[in-house]
Order: structure tokens, then C-alpha cells, then sequence
């Protein structure tokens, strides 16, 4: 610690920005967070006030730090206190630490539309150069009396690799509440980078913008993580994944009062690209029209547990599109929020999808026709104005088993059940359905209810509603018995007809996902022998 001070105070160094840059330093060693390239030697902390740089905020400190960068390759860069006017993009070509103590150092950013730090130059020399770059502990603030912006981003990783961006608050508003900064982060043909517990606030754009080249393996940007990032007031997606990147861990992100999806995955997947994104305890709260999960060109995406909130009930929760193959929604609460599924081959598993008390969600899960072999198990879903899970035009070859549906007026529904139509199989599950019910010549059945006890002497039964192939149900008689006939119009095919169910006995049938078969009863008919 001696020799740090001593080398700093060398560098004119008040002791008083000393001990607001590094006050962890007092405890133990400081070494540069996340970078081999700067360890022991205490020669590689530099101050960026050496080169002229001023942090008063008035003062254009743009070429001071530029030329702090240039000249001082693989060392650790401080900035003391203060707030540090830029007027063009400062440009990192060579490994460096950029770092303060968190929000100890504001990049006063007071040209409109302008990137503030770029790291790599688009080119693959310029990626080997910027490789190993770490930018730790800034705020990014639009400048005085700038206009709002319609481009930029407080940091752009321009082609590069081995990045750490950690500890920064991006904070877009001005003085009179105005959103001015457009993107936080924007992330493009980089390999293996860490965005870590950042900040972004009032943006006009993304909050993380990321995309590659889908075509080139050297041009995707793979292998990134995206940990513990809170997420305020952005206009656009608060995380928005374009094409050609892979191999993305968003983990513990925090969002809320963001006007578009928290998460937006659009990787086009062509030749392994846009595949295996995983998604790890989101915490989204959408507001207004926004919603939480946007799968909207992806395979193999995970989500995995975490919570999503929806205020609106035109808007999803989660969303799979009709070009998202194969992704997997586990453990996930959904609170005040439903499922759109429209791609094949998606899963929503041991998931809670609540909707409102009142009923003003429709459906908690919708399948629709283009969303083949869906598979949904496991998941509690309540609280649904009109049904539990619908499917639309008949997407083929669905499977719906054990699930728990509470306060929905239709479990299930929308299926078709031809043999033809390559009907879901729908297995186990529980209701709070009534079992005891008026009988009625057509009755609505409930998925999750195999018992009923029907009432109404003088009613004859000639339809139950399908509930699948290999279903079965069984009926008691009320106090007055019960009466099925098949009819025409009807489903019921019985030993003979019409059938009548003495008071308090049962009768069983199966569902051939078509027609009712009676296939066994409790009392003896001597008509049926």
C-alpha cells in the first residue's frame, strides 16, 4: 500500500483523490479486477491527470484521456473523482484498466449521438490489440444542454475479446428528467466478455445491445455473461440479442418500467448460431404495454427460474415465436402474466402462471397452430377469465400431463381430438373443478377431474365433452339417478341405450378422444346381463 501511495503521490496526486479513488485499498493489496496484465508491479498504476486530463466538467478532457490510453498500454488507468468531459469517442486499441471507484468518476458525454469508449476497431488486428480491456466503476451522463440522442452508446465492444465492463451506472436522463443517452452497451463480433452489477437508467435505446455475424464463426459474438444488471426507464429492450451470437449467459437480471421486453432474443440461428442462450433468474416487472421474454428467433434458449410480472393482459409474460425451436421455460413464476406459444418443439415445465383474481387474462398458456410438438408438465396455472391452456388450429403432436389448474372457467381447451389432426395427449392433472354437477343432455367435463356425480332424473345425458385419447372418467347417480342415451348429435357409446344409473351408483367410460365408451358400472342391468 506504501509503495502504491508513494508511486501515485509521484504523479502529483492529491492524497485526498487518493483516498476517494481506492478506498479498498485500504484493507488489502489492490490489484485490477478481472485482468493478468496487472498485477505486482506497482509501476503500471497510472493517473489519467498526468496526461492533462481535468475533471472539472467544463474542461474538454477528450484528448487528455485519449492520450492516457495510448501511452499507457497494459496498465491500470485511474481516474480520481471528478467529471470528465468528452466531445468524441474515446478509443481503446491496446490492454487496459480503466478504473475508479464506483461513480467516484462521471464521462460527461457532450456531443449528441457520439459513442463514448470503443473498445476495437472492427478489424481482426484491432481485436488482438484491444483484447483484455477492463472498464471498472464509471457513470456514463449525457452532457449539459445536449440534444437527445438517436445513436450511440455510452460503451460500443467494436470486434474484440477478453472484456470486462463491471461496476458502471449508465444514467441517460438530463437535469429536467428528459431521457437523453441511447444505448448503454453495445456489444458486436466480441468473444468472451463479462458485463457485470451495472446500472442502466433512462435510456432511449437498449440497455444491452448485442449481435454478431451469423455467416463468419470469427464474427459472432459468443461466449459473453451478463450478470446481476438492473435495468430502469429504457425505451427500447432493456437486453436486445440480434443476429449471429451464441453461448450468452444472462444471469440475475433486474428490470423494471422499460417500455418494450426485458429480454429480446432475435439470433437468427443459421449454422449453430443462436443457439444456447441461457437465462438464468430474470426479475422483470413490465409495465404499461412491455412484457418480460421475447424468444423471437432462437434455438435452444433456456430460461431458468426467476420471476416475471405483466400489467398488461395484452402482452406476454413469455414468448415464444414462431421461429423459436426447441427453448425451454423451467421453473419461471409468472405473476399477473400468460404464454404465447407459436414455435415448435418448446417446453414450459414445472412453471406457476398466475393471472389476475378479477379474470382479466383470458388464457394462461395459448398453443398455437404452428407450435408443434409443445410439451407443458408440471406447471400450476390459476386465476384465467376464460381457460388454463388453449390450443388454435390444431398444432400437432402437444403433450399437457400433470398439471394443476385452480380458479380457470376451461382447463383445456380448443383441441381437436381426430386422429387426423395428430391430437395432444393430456395426461394426469388436478382441478378445483366441482365434481357434483347438474346433469344437462351435453356436460363440460374438466381436465384434472376423473369423478363426477351428476343430479337430474328427468335429464338424458348424450354428450360428454372429449377430454383425450385414453381418458377416463367415472359418474355417480345423484339422489334421483341419472339417465345416458346415445343419440344423434351425441358421443356416448353405451350396452344399450337408453341407460339408466340407480341412485348413488357409478358408471365408467373411456374417451377414444371422439366418443365415450361404457366400460364398466357398479350396478346390475338385467337388460345388459
Amino acid at each position: 500500500m506504501d509503495a502504491l501511495i508513494k508511486i501515485i503521490e509521484e504523479k502529483e496526486l492529491k492524497r485526498r483523490e487518493i483516498l476517494g479513488l481506492l478506498p479498498a485499498a485500504m484493507a488489502a493489496p489492490f490489484i485490477a479486477p478481472s485482468t493478468a496484465h496487472a498485477q505486482s508491479a506497482a509501476s503500471t498504476f497510472v493517473s489519467v491527470t498526468t496526461f492533462g486530463a481535468v475533471g472539472d466538467g467544463v474542461a474538454d478532457d477528450t484528448q487528455a484521456i485519449q492520450k492516457a490510453i495510448d501511452n499507457s498500454s497494459g496498465c491500470t488507468l485511474l481516474f480520481p473523482k471528478g467529471e470528465y468531459k468528452i466531445t468524441s469517442p474515446i478509443k481503446i486499441m491496446r490492454p487496459i484498466t480503466l478504473y475508479c471507484t464506483r461513480g467516484a468518476a462521471e464521462i460527461v458525454i457532450s456531443s449528441p449521438g457520439i459513442d463514448a469508449f470503443v473498445v476495437g476497431d472492427g478489424t481482426a488486428s484491432g481485436a488482438a490489440s484491444s483484447a483484455n480491456t477492463v472498464i471498472d466503476g464509471f457513470n456514463f451522463v449525457p452532457g449539459s444542454g445536449v440534444a437527445p440522442f438517436t445513436t450511440g452508446s455510452c460503451i460500443n465492444l467494436k470486434y474484440t475479446y477478453y472484456i470486462t465492463i463491471q461496476n458502471c451506472d449508465f444514467y441517460g436522463e438530463s437535469v429536467g428528467g428528459a431521457p437523453l443517452l441511447f444505448n448503454g452497451i453495445t456489444v458486436s463480433n466480441t468473444t468472451t466478455f463479462y458485463i457485470k452489477r451495472s446500472w442502466f437508467n433512462f435510456l432511449n435505446g437498449a440497455g444491452v445491445s448485442l449481435s454478431g455475424d451469423p455467416t463468419n464463426i470469427a464474427l459472432r459474438t459468443v461466449d459473453g455473461y451478463l450478470d446481476e444488471l438492473e435495468f430502469t426507464s429504457i425505451a427500447g429492450h432493456c437486453v436486445d440479442m440480434g443476429s449471429g451470437c451464441a453461448g450468452i449467459v444472462i444471469n440475475r437480471v433486474t428490470a423494471q418500467s422499460y417500455s418494450q421486453f426485458g429480454i429480446h432474443i432475435k439470433t437468427n440461428p443459421v449454422g449453430g448460431s443462436g443457439q444456447n442462450i441461457f437465462i438464468v433468474q430474470p426479475d422483470l416487472e413490465a409495465d404499461g404495454t412491455s412484457g418480460g421474454i421475447w424468444l423471437e428467433y432462437a434455438e435452444r434458449v433456456q430460461i431458468i427460474g426467476g420471476w416475471i410480472g405483466v400489467a398488461n393482459p395484452s402482452s406476454q409474460a413469455i414468448m415464444f415465436d414462431a421461429n423459436a425451436d426447441s427453448c425451454v421455460a423451467h421453473g419461471v413464476a409468472i405473476a399477473y402474466g400468460s404464454v404465447v406459444i407459436n414455435g415448435p418443439a418448446n417446453s414450459l415445465l414445472d412453471c406457476e402462471i398466475s393471472g389476475s383474481p378479477t379474470g382479466t387474462f383470458a388464457y394462461g398458456v395459448t398453443v398455437n397452430g404452428t407450435a408443434s410438438d409443445t410439451k407443458i408438465s408440471d406447471c400450476r396455472i390459476r386465476q384465467f377469465g376464460v381457460g388454463g391452456i388453449n390450443f388454435v388450429n390444431n398444432p400437432p403432436r402437444c403433450m399437457v400431463s400433470d398439471c394443476h389448474f385452480r380458479q380457470v372457467h376451461n382447463e383445456i381447451s380448443g383441441q381437436s381430438f381426430t386422429p387426423q389432426a395428430l391430437p395432444p395427449v393430456i395426461t394426469g392433472g388436478q382441478t378445483d373443478a366441482p365434481f357434483d354437477r347438474t346433469a344437462a343432455a351435453s356436460m363440460q367435463l374438466s381436465s384434472g377431474r376423473n369423478y363426477y356425480q351428476f343430479s337430474g332424473a328427468t335429464v338424458m345425458i348424450a354428450n360428454l365433452s372429449n377430454l383425450g385419447q385414453g381418458q377416463r372418467v367415472t359418474v355417480q347417480a345423484g339422489a334421483g339417478g341419472i339417465t345416458f342415451v346415445s343419440a344423434s348429435g351425441g358421443n356416448l357409446q353405451l350396452k344399450h341405450s337408453p341407460r339408466v344409473v340407480p341412485q348413488y351408483a357409478t358408471i365408467s367410460f373411456v374417451n377414444d378422444g371422439q366418443t365415450w365408451f361404457e366400460d364398466g358400472s357398479s350396478f346390475f342391468d338385467a337388460s345388459v346381463g
